[in-house]
This record gives C-alpha cells, sequence and structure tokens, in this order.
C-alpha cells in the first residue's frame, strides 16, 4: 500500500510537471475583415484573408489540449471539376483546430481566400453543395467537422442559386468561378476559396459572392499578385520542335474548342515521338502559363482545356516529359545497385547477395517468392519471372536521407546492358521507426515487386533502385488566338 501511494503521488507529481512544462498554445490573433458585403436579407460574407500562395492555413485553440491529448491529423485528397486537391485537419477531442489546403501536383502560388459567413441571425452558415466548373458536390462531416465530398452526379447552370458561391472578376468585366467555400466546422463560419488564376495587372481585385438567387455583392481588396509591370516574350514561330534525344516533342501551337453550348476553352496542340523507347514509356503531362505568373487548371465538362484570362495575348505552354518508372530503360547512373544474382530455374531456388551500396542504405535482405502464374504485367501482357522482397533496418536520419535520395519503392532489373530491361512493377512498400526520441532511433522498411522480362535461367541480373529524378520541362512560346463565340447547343 506504501508502494502504491508513493508510486500515484509521483504519477500525480510528474503528470504536473508535464502540464508546467507544456506552453498552451498562444491564443490565436483575432479576425481582421478586410473586405465584407451584405445581401439584401442580411446574409453577411467577410473576407479575412486573400494571398498569393501555395497553399493557406488557418488554425484556433483547442480547450483542454494537453500535450498526450494533441489530436490526430487527417489528410483527404480528392478531385474537384478536374482540380485536385489536398486537405489537412487536425482534430482533437472532435474539435478542429488547425486545417490547410494545397493543391494536388502544384506547388506554385495560386489565389487562396479565408472567408467567414453569418446567416442573418448571426450564426456561422453550413453550407452543404459546392460547385466547381458545373459539377455539384455535397459535404460530408463527422460530429461537424468536415470528413469528405460526395460528388451528386449532377450539374448547376446557376450557381447564383446555391448557398454561397464567390467569384473573381478577369479584368475585363467578366467573372470565374472560384474553387468552395469549402468549411470544414459547423462552429465556424469560415471556409476556402481558391482560384487558379486572378488578373495581375490591375491593383484592385474585385470578387462577388453569390447566395440563394439574390442580387450578388461585390466587393474589393488589394490585389496581392499586382505588378506595375510584366516581363514580356516573343512567340514562337509554328511548328515549333524540342528534340530531346531520346524523344521529340512538336507544338502545333493553340487551337479554341467549344461544343453542347459550353464556353470554349483553349486546348494544346502538342505531339511526343520517341520511336526508339518502348511504347508509353514517356508521356507528357501539360501547364499553360501567361506572363503574369498564373498557372491555370485544365478543366471542363464535356469539352476539356483551358481557360486563360482574356486580354493575355501570350502563353507558355510547359510540357512536363514524365518516365514511366516501371518500364523505362533506366541508365545505370540512375539507380543504385543494391543486389546481384543469376536466375534459376523457380523463384524460389534464387541466390542472390546484397551488394555494399546495398549495405550501405541499410539493406539487409533480400528474398524472392514463386510469382503467380496467373498474374500478368500489364504492360508486357505476360506472366511475371520474379518476386522478390527488399528488407532494410537504419537508423531514422540514414532512413530520411535514403527517401530524399531514391524514390521510396521503385525498383529495377538490369541484365548485363547498360540500361534496365523488362518491366518491374512496385506493389507494395512501407516503413516503420521504433519509440524514442531524436534522428538515431531505429527503423525498418521493406520494398516488394514483380518482374517480367527475358532472362535465361542463370543469366547474371542486378537490382537497382532508383534515384529521384525531375521530368524534363519543355517551354514553348505561343502567340494566343483569337476567342470564338459561344456555339449553340
Amino acid at each position: 500500500m506504501k508502494w502504491l501511494l508513493h508510486s500515484s503521488l509521483a504519477s500525480l507529481a510528474g503528470l504536473l510537471l508535464l502540464q508546467a512544462c507544456v506552453k498552451s498554445p498562444p491564443p490565436v490573433p483575432p479576425d481582421v475583415v478586410i473586405a465584407s458585403g451584405t445581401f439584401d436579407d442580411g446574409f453577411v460574407v467577410e473576407l479575412l484573408r486573400a494571398e498569393l500562395a501555395p497553399q493557406m492555413a488557418f488554425g484556433r485553440n483547442v480547450r483542454g489540449a494537453w500535450l498526450w491529448s494533441i489530436g490526430s491529423t487527417r489528410t483527404y485528397g480528392s478531385v474537384i471539376g478536374g482540380i485536385g486537391y489536398e486537405l489537412n485537419q487536425k482534430v482533437s477531442d472532435d474539435q478542429l483546430s488547425e486545417v490547410s489546403m494545397k493543391l494536388q501536383n502544384h506547388e506554385e502560388p495560386v489565389f487562396y481566400g479565408l472567408l467567414r459567413a453569418r446567416q442573418p441571425d448571426g450564426s456561422c452558415m453550413r453550407n452543404e453543395v459546392i460547385c466547381v466548373n458545373g459539377s455539384e458536390h455535397t459535404i460530408q462531416r463527422e460530429k461537424g467537422v468536415f470528413s469528405e465530398f460526395i460528388d451528386r452526379g449532377t450539374g448547376s447552370d446557376d450557381s447564383a442559386k446555391m448557398e454561397l458561391h464567390v467569384q473573381v472578376e478577369d479584368g475585363a468585366g467578366g467573372w470565374r468561378d472560384l474553387l468552395g467555400p469549402v468549411m470544414f466546422t459547423v462552429e465556424d463560419g469560415r471556409a476556402f476559396v481558391v482560384g487558379d488564376a486572378i488578373p495581375r495587372r490591375q491593383p484592385t481585385l474585385r470578387l462577388r459572392a453569390l447566395h440563394a438567387g439574390r442580387p450578388p455583392v461585390e466587393f474589393s481588396v488589394p490585389n496581392p499578385g499586382y505588378k506595375p509591370s510584366f516581363a514580356s516574350v516573343e512567340p514562337q514561330i509554328l511548328p515549333a520542335v524540342h528534340d530531346g534525344g531520346e524523344f521529340q516533342v512538336r507544338c502545333d501551337g493553340l487551337k479554341w474548342v467549344s461544343g453542347f453550348g459550353l464556353p470554349p476553352l483553349l486546348e494544346v496542340k502538342l505531339h511526343l515521338d520517341a520511336p526508339a523507347l518502348p511504347m508509353d514509356c514517356v508521356r507528357l503531362k501539360n501547364r499553360l502559363l501567361d506572363e503574369t505568373g498564373n498557372h491555370y487548371f485544365r478543366r471542363g465538362e464535356k469539352v476539356w482545356g483551358f481557360d486563360p484570362l482574356p486580354g493575355e495575348q501570350v502563353l507558355l505552354v510547359r510540357s512536363l516529359v514524365e518516365r514511366e518508372e516501371a518500364i523505362y530503360p533506366w541508365r545505370e547512373e540512375e539507380v543504385t545497385f543494391i543486389a546481384e544474382g543469376s536466375l534459376a530455374t523457380s523463384a524460389a531456388q534464387q541466390k542472390v547477395e546484397l551488394t555494399e551500396a546495398g549495405r550501405q542504405l541499410g539493406c539487409t535482405s533480400v528474398t524472392f517468392t514463386p510469382p503467380d502464374p496467373a498474374s500478368k504485367s500489364p504492360w508486357l501482357g505476360r506472366p511475371y519471372v520474379l518476386d522478390f522482397e527488399v528488407k532494410g533496418a537504419c537508423t531514422g536520419e540514414q532512413l530520411t536521407a535514403n527517401q530524399k535520395t531514391h524514390h521510396r519503392a521503385n525498383l529495377v532489373i538490369f541484365g548485363e546492358a547498360k540500361r534496365s530491361i523488362g518491366e518491374c512493377q512496385s506493389h507494395s512498400s512501407g516503413t516503420s521507426t521504433g519509440t524514442g526520441i531524436g534522428a538515431g532511433i531505429g527503423s525498418t522498411f521493406h520494398m516488394q515487386a514483380r518482374w517480367a522480362g527475358d532472362l535465361k535461367p542463370g543469366e547474371r541480373f542486378r537490382l537497382g533502385w532508383l534515384k529521384k529524378h525531375e521530368p524534363e520541362v519543355v517551354d514553348f512560346v505561343l502567340q494566343t488566338p483569337e476567342k470564338p463565340a459561344i456555339t449553340g447547343k
């Protein structure tokens, strides 16, 4: 009993000491309203922030948030109206404490707004449906906190009749939809809106809010992307060709496409030719920019393309030439060889040895199992030859270093040639970090992959861990063609 009392007192003392050491989160500064508008029914929209940034975040205090109940982080990614996005939320005791939003595969700054909406009685608005590019989505919540969007499978031709919709003026008197408002919790009327492009040549940015079919409300803020002047570039003569050695990219210009009564969108006319490479092992991902730095989303419903701001006469087409990890013939200098072996008559009899470079990366074993004979490779259309798993153990510091220099789970097979061969599908990977504090704690990792290709029994092969690589960037500077009028349905 005495031991139990002493133990309890010690635990209580430790608890009080821990609470004393944990600093309470700093108070969140009060919201500053930079612009606002009131509808004729008393509904109020307030703009709290307007920024040009790669992402936007905000937070607020959580009642009773001690160190052991800091909360869980939820990451949710999806696509709305052709625009990929990622939401991160920290929730503690069913209370939202932090939230951030960013666009997927889009590191360049775009327009973000943080707004707050209130009903005529002063209560926070609970937005249930948002509309982007004609696609309606319902907001789902768990215990009042945002959880996901559900595609309603319907379009809306009149976003003004929705509870709240926000647009930005395009610099020529027209209006562009902003994605959102994305509202996260029923207790807080704040929400994000985001747009790919704003007119950066004017010092003031005009926005308008649409609410339940009532007359729209407009308000203005200082333009976060404004500059007095922007550098101009001369458009290229077409067709323009980029020679990348193994591939060529030809640009035939820009073309407006339209139909179904929808507004015209700009289509990029590009052709990729790589006759010496395996089919489909390189691909193009295209982006469109203007001289002011706007990066436009590819959008559409029945017709897909880009919608640049009016008045932008010169556009930059940026093509990212990406290589398909599974089948591209990688060079020796693009991998680290972690194991070597020879092909046996069955995968279960494989003998393989780790290389010194593999051990330095923390690899501890490479094992083989017979592949499923009924499982065929998607690219080569033939049964897999090898199934293998790589395991490793290292410090957390070394694991972090590996992840900075090598792809997490991409393995490739080399024969005697200086380029990788066959198709190697990485189908599983994982890491595990032990308990403790600091970068020296123990970590483990594993990678599993399947390979299909041409190796004969007894032929030597090398297993390579693919290094990090970036797509090749190809730019074309083009004249914007004249935009046609909307055609009939």
